[in-house]
């Protein structure tokens, strides 16, 4: 989750067993009506820069190619 969530950019992250963080993080939300919004607009561009199909699988092809690049060489 971390390479999709960035703290405060688009989302928040609490760690786990602590509802009071949590709770905390959810009142933000009712002080600034916008800020839903604002994430929803940061998350989309992470998700349109780091994890579409055509993004995944030009990083997935590069990672094939430095195997068989690095095999090449042994």
């Amino acid at each position: 989750m971390e390479e999709a969530i960035v703290d405060g950019v688009n989302g928040f992250s609490t760690d786990t067993g602590k509802p009071e963080a949590l709770a905390q993080k959810i009142t933000l939300f009712r002080k600034d009506p916008t800020l839903a919004g604002k994430f929803s607009e940061q998350s989309y561009t992470t998700f349109i820069n780091n994890f579409t199909v055509e993004v995944l699988g030009k990083q997935t092809l590069k990672v094939y190619r430095d195997v068989i690049n690095d095999s090449k060489k042994d």
